[in-house]
């Protein structure tokens, strides 16, 4: 979710201003305080150590290499579980939640490109396995 809403941050910003008026029928007034809300993101994060972030994204990629070698090698149910841990850690890891926490305030702020119902709730999405797009 926060990738999600770095992603669409960075878009919005990197949009013609004539853009901004049409997206989402958002109001002068709207886009100001998402601009504050922002701003004041961006100041959180910057508040996280940027060395915890290194290692969190050293461990993705060696994670990332690990799954995708045992799902190379057909072993898909041994990949499903390493994400699954590896999902878990990070859900657990300090930083993460401090990046979530930072994020908070966008989330009310931002239209649902994708609610969260579409990414974890429905039957499509929840059957998928780390396998298969890979």
């Amino acid at each position: 979710m926060i990738k999600k809403t770095l992603i669409y941050l960075a878009t919005f910003a990197l949009m013609p201003i004539s853009s901004h008026a049409q997206f989402g029928n958002m109001t002068e007034a709207q886009m100001q305080q998402m601009m504050q809300q922002g701003l004041k993101m961006q100041k959180c994060f910057g508040q996280i150590d940027s060395s915890a972030m290194e290692r969190l994204s050293e461990r993705g990629q060696s994670i990332d290499a690990e799954i995708t070698a045992l799902c190379r090698a057909g072993n898909r149910d041994q990949a499903q579980s390493k994400a699954m841990a590896f999902a878990l850690e990070m859900a657990n890891d300090p930083a993460i939640q401090a990046m979530k926490k930072c994020g908070e305030g966008m989330a009310d702020m931002l239209p649902k490109i994708v609610t969260e119902s579409e990414d974890y709730g429905n039957s499509e999405t929840s059957s998928r396995h780390v396998c298969d797009n890979r």
